[in-house]
């Protein structure tokens, strides 16, 4: 769900009622793209956003210049993504460098990418 803004995965749901006797939901959760935590409170009544998030799976062919020369399942090429800069660029970059091949998840959702996982090519 989106909290003020940020798509979230819920961490915690508290249900209370208010000194004027409103129902009202506290939810926490943590930004799936940046790992920060969000907190809101919302009337029990209210709907809220819930964002389209989609995973996608690519091969990776090649590294040029710190970006991802990536194929994806139609044979299309895309060579738009930079290596992250963590412990996920860093298997990345081993695997590749090993010859291995390598496949690695793109979380995208609101306008934003994000690689979240790489494997080695069964």
């Amino acid at each position: 769900m989106l909290i003020h803004g940020f798509p979230s995965k819920i961490s915690e749901l508290f249900l209370y009622v208010d000194e004027d006797g409103h129902n009202l939901i506290r939810i926490g959760g943590i930004d799936i793209f940046y790992g920060k935590e969000h907190e809101n409170q919302y009337p029990a009544s209210h709907m809220v956003d819930v964002p389209e998030i989609i995973h996608t799976d690519y091969d990776v062919v090649d590294i040029n210049d710190n970006y991802l020369v990536l194929l994806d399942g139609a044979g299309v090429e895309h060579n738009n993504t930079s290596v992250p800069n963590n412990t996920i660029g860093d298997n990345i970059r081993r695997l590749f460098d090993d010859g291995k091949g390598v496949v690695i998840i793109i979380r995208a959702g609101c306008g934003i990418e994000a690689v979240i996982a790489a494997h080695e090519k069964v």
